[in-house]
């Protein structure tokens, strides 16, 4: 092949769309239909056609060294039409792709993303879908960063389309990335020393003004053109510095839908629930513009934190409602008592060979499966940590102790028996205020008093009531809904010796999920419910159990009554809300705050009569979204 027709070959129809645009290529085609154009001269590096009364030089170095006659700069539909119609004189077997799929070496995309690569990463975990149609496209469905890889060229010719041009290198070397995944190569972890960013002010004025427009546009229901600010903000180069703010600014941007308000998919003091509390990060960020807790962290970006002595304490595979999925393993620190967590995950519409089942039978850290760590002693000789507390998949364990039990962990002082510490033990793992973090905590239980699992026919599941020293309940929930052999519990429940819970913070402790027990007898030890069976009911025990009589317990069932505290913090974000298009908030609302000892309240409420702003509106509500929370 000459180099003319290997640089047509490069450049099919799928690529000259991401060069230029689907108009113009249809507009190349119906030139080329009513023959307007044809060969003035061709060698084997080179040929001048006419088109449309336009001259234009191709040279086989690249797509992008041909010059026409025409106003428009770089490519246009001229040059559009000349390659189509070389392409149509070529032979078929000349211009066939010979590498619809590429995969790139991981040294070279990281020497290709430099600074980007951190960013480069966290980007393969959004939402993306590929297509190979000759040129191979990888589509990032959120952020609209488009990248089509000509057949055969590098990741310097790659094309790009997308929000922002400062955008394009780390949309390149993340696409890759994903391709690279896709052909079943692992991604790696970021293993990096900790640097502290300071953020910008001009980010933070430019997403406070935003937030602001927000407030008034939902006051006055008027919302698509704040939404599409918010979305412009999230995806700017300056607001991904900070990526907590960028994903809240992101997240606003898709709750602010006419249409989820219409379905009642959103209340408008949910939303200004959500505006105070992104406002409020925006000002502490001022403050504190350094705080690792407040500008967040990237994905998989992990710090080497010294030895670390584990033992397993369970896992659970999950999926998202957008279609992501993987397998949570969880460990405890036997020195410090402190709970971390490994986290093997695919995005929605990525990798549809992983399988969470399978990567909780593959070996974890070079050592052995998940499924073969109980009792035993991981250890870490320099465990590389993010800033949550999750360990890197990237490293390698060693195995100490083979006897670790129930009463071991009891040592570390990570056994909970008093379920009021519980509220305490979220916000220490999680953080409080801004500063938490988003997710769950995990907690073991030791339970004075355990009750039969029951079918609550409201919620439609099943749910296990605990209850600890002082007769304090807390209802669990089973993995999936589904208790796994229900018809054993009888039998096993005065040999429980504890669980291992994960707990919400928005449940102040009241529910909580249940992922592995651990239970006494020559049959027993830990076991993880999604994957493991329980002990079978055996002998005359067995007979027994299979004849009780089930009933459905309702333990703390007391009439639910309105909560004053809760009911005024609502109406007054609502009468917030609508001071800002213009209704004064009623008197009676601040005859409430001051019944009700609302001192800090009834400070902002003062300052909205005398400064009615969408800053001190935010500010208030930002207060009583927390009010509303705690009571």
């Amino acid at each position: 092949m000459t180099p003319l027709g290997t640089m047509l070959a490069t450049y099919d129809e799928a690529a000259l769309i991401a060069a230029l645009s689907k108009g113009a290529i249809i507009r190349a085609r119906k030139d080329v239909a009513a023959n307007k154009v044809s060969i003035l001269e061709q060698t084997d590096n080179a040929a001048t056609l006419t088109v449309d009364a336009e001259t234009l030089t191709l040279d086989a170095k690249d797509l992008f060294a041909a010059r026409c006659t025409c106003p428009a700069a770089g490519l246009c539909r001229h040059i559009a039409a000349a390659v189509l119609f070389l392409r149509e004189q070529t032979p078929a077997s000349s211009v066939k792709p010979t590498e619809p799929a590429p995969v790139f070496d991981i040294n070279l995309i990281e020497k290709f993303a430099r600074k980007e690569w951190p960013n480069a990463l966290a980007l393969t975990n959004e939402p993306l879908s590929i297509q190979t149609d000759g040129s191979t496209q990888v589509t990032f469905t959120e952020t609209q960063d488009i990248v089509t890889f000509p057949v055969g060229q590098t990741l310097a010719k790659a094309l790009y389309k997308g929000p922002s041009a400062a955008r394009k290198k780390r949309a390149i070397a993340a696409a890759a990335l994903a391709l690279l995944r896709e052909a079943g190569q692992d991604l790696p972890e970021l293993v990096e020393a900790s640097i502290q960013k300071e953020v910008s002010s001009d980010v933070l004025d430019s997403a406070a003004d935003g937030l602001l427009h927000a407030a008034l546009a939902l006051s006055s229901g008027t919302i698509a053109q704040a939404r599409d600010r918010l979305f412009s903000l999230a995806i700017s180069t300056r607001a991904e510095t900070v990526p907590r703010l960028a994903a809240e600014l992101r997240t606003l941007s898709q709750r602010l839908d006419p249409d989820r308000l219409r379905s009642a998919q959103e209340t408008p003091i949910d939303l200004f629930y959500g505006l105070s509390r992104t406002f409020a990060l925006t000002e502490a960020l001022r403050e504190h513009p350094s705080d690792p807790a407040l500008v967040g962290v990237l994905a998989r970006s992990f710090i080497p934190s010294g030895p670390m002595r584990l033992t397993f304490l369970g896992a659970e595979h999950w999926q998202t409602p957008t279609g992501a999925r993987g397998l949570t393993c969880v460990f405890l620190n036997l020195e410090t008592g402190q709970t971390h967590r490994t986290v093997e995950a695919r995005g929605a519409g990525t990798d549809f060979r992983f399988n969470p089942r399978d990567a909780w039978r593959a070996p974890l850290w070079s050592l052995v499966t998940p499924s073969s760590m109980t009792g035993t002693e991981v250890i870490l000789k320099d465990a590389a940590r993010a800033y949550d507390g999750g360990l890197g998949l990237t490293q390698t364990a060693t195995s100490g102790r083979k006897d670790i039990h129930f009463d071991d962990l009891q040592k570390t002082g990570a056994i909970k028996r008093d379920w009021s510490q519980l509220p305490t033990c979220i916000t220490d793992d999680l953080g409080r205020g801004l500063r938490q973090r988003p997710g769950e905590a995990f907690v073991i239980l030791e339970a004075e008093n355990i009750e039969t699992p029951v079918f609550d026919p409201f919620d439609q599941q099943w749910v296990w009531t605990w209850r600890d020293t002082e007769d304090r309940a807390i209802t669990l929930r089973f993995p999936e809904n589904n208790p796994p052999h229900i018809d054993t519990f009888n039998h096993i429940l005065r040999r429980i010796r504890g669980g291992l819970v994960a707990l919400h913070p928005n449940d102040e402790a009241r529910t909580g999920r249940l992922i592995s027990l651990w239970i006494s007898g020559k049959d027993g030890g830990l076991r993880s419910l999604q994957f493991d069976t329980l002990p079978r009911p055996k002998g005359l025990s067995g007979v027994i159990d299979r004849f009780i009589e089930r009933t459905v317990v309702r333990s703390d069932s007391t009439a639910l009554s309105l909560n004053q505290l809760h009911l005024f913090f609502e109406r007054l974000t609502e009468a917030v809300l609508t001071s800002l298009s213009g209704t004064p908030i009623p008197n009676r609302l601040t005859e409430d705050a001051r019944d009700l000892g609302q001192s800090t309240v009834l400070r902002f409420l003062e300052q909205m009569e005398k400064d009615t702003t969408p800053a001190t509106a935010l500010r208030l509500t930002y207060l009583l979204s927390e009010g509303a929370r705690l009571s």
